[in-house]
């Protein structure tokens, strides 16, 4: 792989507005935070199983939430919003 810094200031602009303009689809981590969507998991049961609980609404759309960015990073949001 070649070192950004042989590249010049305008080379490196140029690939920067090709990727806006075709981003790339970002691939799922090497090693996901599977611990923490188990506790997500966990947690959202946990709440069913209390009858004294307020259970949320919208959990499955916070939980899928959670897995896309357990699964790709934080940043999916920002290739998702680019595309759609």
């Amino acid at each position: 792989m070649t070192p950004l810094s042989e590249f010049s200031k305008r080379e490196l602009l140029d690939e920067l507005e090709r990727r806006a303009l075709h981003p790339v689809r970002p691939r799922p981590v090497a090693l996901p935070a599977y611990g923490l969507l188990i506790e997500i998991c966990e947690s959202y049961l946990d709440d069913l199983e209390d009858e004294h609980a307020e259970t949320d609404e919208d959990a499955d759309h916070w939980i899928f939430e959670k897995l896309m960015e357990i699964i790709y990073g934080k940043m999916i949001w920002d290739y998702i919003n680019s595309i759609s």
